[in-house]
């Protein structure tokens, strides 16, 4: 009884805000990973304690990640904004560092995409042909994983995380015409946070 009300009354809520750098990976063979998004990350977290050594931890984070993609003749800018919602387990038997790794349901809330023909093959752009800034024309919920490393020193948290979506963001569709069929898209993000944990 005596360990459950420590535990209840150890229990902290925190926020954590900074730089998140992502990019796109396609399914297809034909399509390469090009230059990164850059954007940045801000949420709040819960830390409730298991004993000692073990923490869950439940966040709500805004997110913005993104990227580029292309084949001989397309490249394609993606700059996507997500509501993400991990749930982790958080491990601090090693302070000052910590570790924590877990699953993430993430909502797609915003979406700019740019289309870009090529008049060579040396990833040079030519004009902008196309424009798609419609979420329903991309799967709206994914699923994914993150895992992450910190170092905390009393209440401030300073963390490098990656994530990773296990299922793709697009879907084939008709845009203004034009079939874009779907070529397996995935995010991976690393951001670099700093935050702190209230008692």
């Amino acid at each position: 009884m005596l360990l459950y009300t420590s535990i209840l009354l150890a229990q902290s809520p925190g926020f954590r805000a900074g730089y998140s750098l992502s990019n796109i990976y396609a399914r297809s063979y034909h399509l390469q990973s090009g230059d990164a998004g850059h954007g940045f990350t801000v949420g709040v977290f819960y830390d409730i304690p298991l004993d000692q050594t073990f923490s869950l931890r439940p966040e709500l984070n805004y997110s913005q990640k993104g990227g580029e993609y292309y084949s001989n003749f397309l490249s394609v800018e993606m700059d996507l904004s997500y509501i993400d919602l991990p749930v982790g387990l958080h491990i601090s038997n090693f302070k000052p560092f910590c570790f924590s790794f877990g699953t993430q349901l993430s909502i797609l809330v915003d979406v700019e995409t740019r289309y870009y023909s090529f008049y060579n093959y040396q990833h040079k752009r030519n004009f902008q042909f196309e424009k798609d800034n419609d979420p329903a024309d991309y799967h709206r919920i994914n699923v994914g994983g993150f895992t992450a490393i910190g170092f905390q020193l009393d209440k401030v948290i300073i963390e490098i995380r990656v994530a990773f979506d296990w299922l793709p963001i697009d879907r084939s569709r008709i845009l203004d015409g034009l079939e874009i069929e779907e070529h397996g898209l995935k995010t991976f993000s690393l951001q670099a946070t700093a935050g702190y944990m209230f008692d």
